[in-house]
């Protein structure tokens, strides 16, 4: 819990609201409040307040924990026999996001997820893949067509794509592996330096988590990504960096070093400054302070915005993107980029529309292939 529970006279206001019924309601209905559920449920547990919510929203709060908990079991049974056969291959891939959390002493069951996200080095893709057929994972269809032109490309192509590994069971959450640890443009020169630092997951063997500085770069940058209201990835930024700073182990020239030249370190300022306005006394001023070109201001910050229209996620990508390749400087690489996106490689297309490894791949089967994915209907 980022807030400490209430006591006094604000424990007998936070009782009040929550006995007049209608904040947990509210907080279910909303997309960007819903997933702090289970961690408000334990806050007001721990103000000995539960009692006092209404029945109708006390069994809405014990479903959110109840769900919560599913979802971290589902991660552990998919992380697991992984981690295992990672083991044997001396990989050890480095946790992000949710997942890092629930791969620390955070309790899962506060912590909702849908997947397990992970950054591994390029290096490691191939010994990763045979662990992950070991364990029971399956790449998805679009993942496979992604792998055979990776292949193809000797590594040039959907370095910036999500590789998707199912269990072939159908149980467990999806495994999300990424080549590049934030994955808003041409792949970071400083990808690796996220790696510095980890530490051995002390939940799942054969997982490393980042040390706080990287941590809180990855959650800035996801944040400006995505929606940016989302309280809980406010909640955990500011707390992943309070109680870092607390412990004398985040640095500020370390944590900007990570992006460093690439266009980005505008952004992680302006969002560190929101997590600083939402939860006060968590970000020293010194972290945001300095002028970096780059940055981007998402329109649903939560302190600045209404938002009263639904969040454009597509155009805060791409202008995350824009800023990264004017930052960086590199626009041949970004144009490289794009033009495999345009075009890719024959054993993309042939994976994509089932077709045998020999097959021709002409310009009609291309047109097809480009026209669908304009449409948002990528075969």
């Amino acid at each position: 819990m980022l807030v400490e529970a209430p006591t006094g006279a604000a424990a007998s206001t936070v009782g009040r609201l929550v006995a007049a019924g209608g904040v947990v309601a509210e907080a279910a209905r909303a997309p960007d409040l819903r997933r702090a559920l289970p961690s408000f449920a334990r806050w007001l547990e721990a103000a000995e307040l539960l009692p006092r919510v209404p029945p109708a929203e006390r069994a809405t709060l014990a479903a959110a924990r109840l769900s919560a908990a599913a979802a971290a079991r589902r991660v552990a049974a998919t992380l697991e026999p992984l981690g295992a056969a990672l083991a044997t291959v001396g990989v050890a891939p480095l946790l992000l996001k949710g997942t890092a959390l629930h791969g620390t002493a955070v309790d899962p069951a506060l912590r909702p997820v849908s997947d397990a996200d992970l950054y591994l080095r390029a290096a490691d893709l191939d010994a990763f893949r045979r662990a992950a057929g070991a364990a029971g994972l399956a790449p998805d269809a679009l993942t496979a067509a992604r792998l055979a032109d990776y292949d193809a490309s000797g590594g040039r192509a959907h370095r910036l794509s999500d590789l998707v590994f199912r269990r072939t069971d159908g149980a467990g959450v999806p495994v999300e592996g990424k080549l590049d640890p934030v994955q808003v443009g041409v792949p970071l020169r400083t990808a690796a330096a996220f790696l510095e630092g980890a530490t051995p997951s002390p939940v799942y063997r054969g997982f490393l988590v980042p040390a706080a500085e990287p941590m809180a770069v990855q959650q800035a940058l996801h944040l400006a990504r995505h929606d940016g209201s989302d309280l809980l990835w406010w909640a955990e930024l500011a707390r992943g960096v309070r109680d870092a700073r607390a412990a004398g182990r985040f640095d500020r020239d370390r944590m900007e070093a990570l992006v460093a030249g690439e266009g980005l370190l505008g952004t992680v300022r302006e969002t560190l400054r929101e997590a600083a306005a939402l939860f006060p006394g968590c970000i020293e001023p010194a972290l945001v302070h300095g002028a970096a070109p780059g940055g981007v201001t998402l329109a649903r910050f939560r302190t600045r915005h209404a938002a009263p229209s639904e969040p454009d996620e597509r155009a805060a990508t791409w202008a995350l993107q824009l800023a990264h390749v004017v930052g960086s400087r590199r626009w041949l690489a970004a144009a490289a980029a794009l033009a495999r996106r345009l075009r890719p490689g024959d054993a993309y297309v042939r994976a994509r529309f089932g077709l045998p490894a020999d097959a021709p791949v002409d310009g009609r089967l291309r047109a097809r292939r480009l026209l669908a994915t304009l449409l948002g209907r990528t075969p």
